[in-house]
């Protein structure tokens, strides 16, 4: 599974949207929709903060 499908998976099963997501982690509307056809120059302070809104740890992202 890809970047984009592990955020819309885990933002969904938090009731939240992607829009919604990108507000409450404070990231640039569109962002996470970028991802969908690969998840080139993803920064890691973007990572940080939506797994923070998630609640879960960087690794469940980003499979390190």
């Amino acid at each position: 599974m890809d970047l984009y499908e592990k955020v819309k998976k885990l933002a969904e099963s938090k009731g939240l949207s992607i829009a919604a997501l990108e507000r409450e982690a404070n990231i640039a509307n569109g962002t996470i929709w970028k991802w969908k056809d690969g998840a080139d120059g993803v920064r890691f302070s973007t990572i940080k903060a939506i797994a923070k809104v998630l609640e879960v740890g960087i690794e469940e992202l980003t499979d390190v």
